[in-house]
């Protein structure tokens, strides 16, 4: 074999090995998710959901393709937390999971964890500063947490309990209303302007057999 084939069969090989690595990286991140919405009692679909909302709201909001798919496979992992927390029913220490889930995502040179970890500890603060755990207002709330809790948002208004689940018009409705009080009016912004390919790609994600391992290639959401 000429030199030059050689050296492209190890790049080939090379680059292939590198796609299988990452498609199990990407594999595992999916799983540990699924099993702490499993734990809490919640829908497996979900993740997926608030996964291909926050990076389509993201793309609205100028950020970059590599950026936006970061974002959808950190995600999933906004409540990662819930696994360190008591099955109180009466949900004490409940407020505690963000800082746990940061703490085990946290301390990595891993992008997707680094952010994974940012958006577990503050997709709970509040635009106006009344959220937790710190209270941390506007822009002091890290652009990709302020992203995730426009989308979990959202889908809890179309999804949540049968008796208080909103029509998609009236949730977005319900969520510009909270905009500059819960939630970043830009990221609302986007919200409305997208919200048809939102609702897209949670009712095509709703379609899917989660637990079944439907493939999940990279960019898929942009489909929608």
């Amino acid at each position: 074999m000429a030199p030059d084939e050689e050296a492209l069969r190890h790049r080939l090989a090379r680059d292939e090995a590198f796609r299988a690595l990452a498609a199990a990286h990407h594999e595992t991140l999916f799983r540990l998710a699924l099993m702490v919405e499993a734990r809490a009692g919640g829908d497996p679909a979900r993740i997926l959901r608030i996964a291909a909302m926050s990076a389509l709201i993201a793309e609205a909001l100028g950020w970059s393709e590599a950026q936006c798919e970061t974002l959808s496979r950190a995600a999933p992992l906004a409540d990662i937390g819930l696994c360190m927390v008591s099955r109180d029913p009466l949900g004490a220490g409940e407020r505690d999971h963000p800082r746990h889930g940061a703490r085990l995502l946290g301390g990595t040179d891993v992008p997707v964890l680094q952010m994974a970890a940012t958006i577990a500890l503050s997709h709970h603060e509040r635009w106006d500063g009344q959220g937790y755990p710190s209270r941390l207002a506007r822009h002091a709330i890290a652009p990709e947490a302020r992203i995730v809790a426009v989308a979990l948002g959202f889908d809890a208004l179309t999804l949540g309990p049968a008796a208080t689940r909103l029509a998609d018009g009236e949730a977005v409705a319900a969520v510009a209303a909270e905009a500059g009080r819960q939630f970043d009016p830009e990221v609302v912004a986007a919200l409305q302007a997208h919200a048809i390919r939102l609702c897209g790609a949670r009712d095509y994600v709703n379609a899917q057999d989660v637990l079944e391992g439907f493939d999940w290639p990279a960019l898929w959401w942009k489909v929608f």
